[in-house]
């Protein structure tokens, strides 16, 4: 049986000497592979031009996290200073991904500011810094670098997500400062507590969704590979 191909956008860094790399969290892959996919990076080195011919290479997606799009993307007059923008490499080649996919019917599955990118592209805008915008809140500090912090969201019944990790009340993993404060076109398909958008995800069939969450950790359990899984199988039915 072929294996589907899922493509993961990934980032920019330097290596020893300053000479530049390719770089992306290998969580993102241990996944794709243990729901049965296959990764293939998509690096910011093809350019916005060569966005559309990577995807024609892969069967599904998935958007990953990174740091921050640049707040003129969704129209916002100032930047806030805690805001740490992506490369322009990587803006550019992501927004290019996004344009691509108007054109296509992948399966994607956005993670963290993956699922902002998605946001951002259907007219929506972002919480620039959360402690900011909404009150310093527990769960957006890291107690020690890297570290992730587990709350509750509310998933909304009848949507794609409630059908692959159930509808209600469950717990999630998050590292973020900033956060979606308009979806644009797309639903919203769960809450935290603080009212804040958690996931996002297209109406249809098609599979088109974001987590604001990181499946992709280890301590993020059975209802972070189910979403794997889901991209996965969604991308096998499609080739």
């Amino acid at each position: 049986m072929i294996r589907p191909r899922i493509g993961l956008n990934c980032d920019t860094t330097s290596g020893p000497g300053g000479e530049p790399r390719a770089f992306l969290k290998s969580a993102y892959a241990s996944r794709v592979v243990e729901a049965g996919g296959v990764p293939v990076l998509l690096t910011p080195d093809a350019g916005a031009d060569g966005a559309a011919a990577l995807l024609a290479l892969v069967d599904g997606l998935i958007l990953t996290g990174g740091d921050d799009y640049p707040p003129q993307r969704y129209g916002a007059a100032e930047v806030h200073p805690a805001v740490e923008l992506v490369s322009p490499a990587r803006d550019s080649f992501d927004f290019a991904l996004i344009d691509a996919l108007d054109r296509s019917s992948l399966p994607v599955l956005g993670l963290c500011n993956g699922m902002q990118l998605m946001a951002i592209a259907a007219g929506g805008r972002l919480h620039q810094h959360l402690p900011d915008d909404i009150g310093e809140q527990v769960r957006h500090k890291e107690p020690r670098p890297g570290a992730y912090l587990e709350h509750a969201v509310e998933i909304e019944p009848g949507t794609r997500l409630a059908a692959l990790i159930g509808a209600g009340r469950r717990e999630v993993n998050t590292r973020h400062h900033q956060a979606v404060s308009d979806a644009g076109s797309l639903r919203v398909s769960a809450r935290g507590d603080d009212g804040l958008i958690e996931a996002v995800e297209a109406g249809g069939e098609r599979f088109y969704l974001g987590v604001q969450w990181h499946p992709e950790e280890p301590g993020a359990g059975e209802d972070g590979q189910r979403l794997f899984a889901a991209l996965v199988q969604a991308a096998g039915a499609g080739r």
